[in-house]
This record gives structure tokens, C-alpha cells and sequence, in this order.
């Protein structure tokens, strides 16, 4: 008999949040344990032995409508940035994110100011390339971001 062989997915599609939900040891409660993109009261579909319905399941929360715009939400939002408005184009994978201060301590000036926002999408599992993220307007508390990211669908949020 030969072992079936281990459904691997490339490293992108593999995120922080998939990590804690597969980590851990206990039980699933499937009363109150809910899956973060879907809401479903289950974080496995229902035949998790069969790795198509699994990997499926899987592409289904790392690319829903919004899973990205609410995760770069929820990354900016734990550090104190309220995110305005966040755009992903149609064509490119160029995200644009308009956001307001509110706790986080930015620097005044741009180049330091880009590596602290960096910083944070880094700190939530989230790399973006040095030179493919830039703040282009900057007004007091608010400002507009443009960044790319290959990740999403397009939209606004």
C-alpha cells in the first residue's frame, strides 16, 4: 500500500490565520469556534480526508471577496491607523489605501513614515517590497498610501 501523498500549497497562499487554526492542539468547538473569512460555524468542510473539497475550502478563504481588504483593515486598525477607504484596481494588483491616524505614532517625514507602515503590514504577516509602497498625499492625520500586493480581489472596501 503506498501513503497518499501530502497536499502541499505554494507559500503564498498560506497565511497567519490558517497557521493558528491548524495549530492547534485542542478540539475544535464547532459551536463557537467560527472560520474568519466565511463565518461558517465549521473551519473544515464537512469530508476534510478528501484534499480537493479541502484545498478548495482553503482557496475559498484566502481569496473571498474581501478577506484581504478586511485583513489590511484589521492589520492597520490594530495599530492605531483607521483605513477610510481601501481600493484594489481591476488590472494590476495595486492596492490604494486611504487612512487617518489615530493612536499610531508616525513619523513627519515620508521615507520614515513608509518604513513605520511597512512595519506594520510586515508585524501582521503581510510583506510589501520596499520600493512598491509610497505615500502620495499627506494632510495632517490623514493620508493616501499606494502599495502593490498580489494578493485579493478587486474592489473597494
Amino acid at each position: 500500500m503506498s501513503a497518499k501523498p501530502e497536499m502541499t500549497l505554494p507559500r503564498r497562499w498560506w497565511s497567519s490565520d490558517l497557521d493558528a487554526l491548524f495549530a492547534s492542539n485542542q478540539p475544535l468547538n464547532h459551536k463557537t469556534n467560527l472560520c474568519p473569512a466565511c463565518q461558517s460555524t465549521s473551519v473544515f468542510p464537512e469530508d476534510i480526508d478528501d484534499h480537493v473539497v479541502l484545498r478548495e475550502h482553503i482557496f475559498q478563504v484566502l481569496e473571498g471577496d474581501d478577506y484581504w481588504h478586511d485583513r489590511i483593515r484589521r492589520i492597520l486598525g490594530d495599530a492605531g491607523i483607521a483605513t477610510r477607504r481601501l481600493e484594489r484596481e481591476e488590472a494590476h494588483p495595486i492596492w490604494q489605501a486611504w487612512l487617518t491616524r489615530i493612536s499610531f505614532d508616525l513619523d513627519a517625514d515620508n521615507k520614515r513614515a513608509i518604513r513605520q507602515l511597512r512595519k506594520v503590514l510586515a508585524d501582521g504577516g503581510l510583506e510589501v517590497v520596499r520600493d512598491e509602497f509610497n505615500i502620495i498625499d499627506r494632510r495632517g492625520d490623514k493620508l493616501r498610501c499606494v502599495f502593490i500586493l498580489a494578493l485579493g480581489s478587486a474592489g473597494v472596501a
